[in-house]
């Protein structure tokens, strides 16, 4: 009886299995996807039926059945998550995009941290980070700051986690108010002493408020953790952060001396956006000395750095120099 049973469901199941080679040229030559798969599915299933059957585990091959369509409609659910995580991706770069579309004159190490926060706050899942996320999707910055501040008076007895989050507040705050993001990047250098990020975002703020003197400070800090961990990387935005502020000064061989240095390790290293940043201090300082064919030649090896690595912005500032500057060849 048992025989007859099997030999009998064998028949109802064939045509599933002669269909194979049908739906396989079907989807070859580009056929409905999803149809393909649920037959392909129902043959697979039929398949392990027939095997089961014929020997004898009949009654072993519905349970697994069970299994499989749970196991299909897992896949179904993890494709689901995919596509909504990857949906949650594209809305957080378009809002990284849109608050960072003032910032056009900023660094690209300032910007990378600025960026790691943002993408860090947007997809936080839970607590205090994921409210100031939220905050920030609703474009409150202010509502965003005051969060990670409850999240870091909480966390003064975990010193590299509230360093962390004070160091979130410089980069969001860095979007519209100088001040309270200098105070949170000076917090995270008294937190974490041995933190480049922070003297570094100091140190910019620092800069542009006019304060040379604790700029120059900080960035001495990067310079002494980038040779204590013979980083040459950390010592090249050292050096040429250094050589801005002798420029400023006025101190334009103090300058050169310093871009040479961050030239000379940005070659090293083959960093294209430090060499074109050099080649473009390096002009200005000949523009300053009125030395307009040394400039140009320094510009021009900027504008082909950047040219190369498609830095829209500063391709177009470098070229406003070397128009205003009566260039030969001046790129429009």
């Amino acid at each position: 009886m048992l025989a007859l049973l099997n030999v009998l469901l064998f028949l109802f199941r064939l045509p599933t299995y002669l269909l194979f080679p049908v739906l396989w040229l079907i989807r070859k030559a580009g056929g409905p996807r999803d149809i393909f798969k649920n037959l392909v599915n129902n043959m697979l299933t039929n398949c392990i039926m027939f095997t089961l059957t014929l020997g004898g585990g009949f009654f072993v091959a519905e349970p697994l059945l069970e299994t499989l369509g749970d196991l299909r409609a897992g896949q179904v659910e993890i494709q689901e998550i995919v596509e909504d995580t990857n949906d949650v991706t594209k809305e957080n770069n378009a809002l990284l995009k849109q608050l960072l579309a003032s910032q056009t004159d900023i660094d690209p190490e300032t910007k990378k941290s600025i960026e790691e926060t943002l993408k860090s706050l947007l997809g936080a899942t839970k607590g205090e980070r994921k409210q100031a996320g939220d905050k920030l999707r609703a474009a409150d910055v202010d509502g965003a700051i005051k969060h990670l501040r409850s999240l870091a008076d909480k966390q003064e007895g975990a010193i590299k986690d509230a360093a962390r989050t004070y160091l979130d507040i410089g980069n969001i705050a860095f979007l519209n108010n100088t001040q309270e993001a200098l105070a949170a990047y000076i917090r995270v250098t008294q937190l974490t002493p041995d933190d480049p990020q922070g003297w570094n975002q100091a140190g910019h703020l620092q800069q542009r408020l006019g304060d040379l003197v604790h700029a120059e400070i900080a960035y001495k800090n990067v310079l002494r953790l980038g040779l204590q961990r013979n980083d040459k990387m950390l010592q090249a935005i050292a050096y040429g952060n250094l050589g801005n502020i002798e420029q400023t000064r006025g101190n334009l061989d103090g300058a050169v001396d310093y871009h040479q240095k961050s030239l000379k390790l940005n070659k090293e290293l083959g960093r294209k956006q430090g060499m074109a940043s050099n080649y473009g201090n390096l002009g200005i300082v000949e523009a300053l000395r009125e030395n307009m064919s040394g400039a140009c030649a320094y510009w021009r090896q900027a504008y082909g750095l950047f040219a190369d690595i498609g830095a829209v912005p500063q391709m177009t500032q470098v070229s406003g120099w070397m128009q205003g500057a009566g260039c030969k060849d001046a790129p429009e």
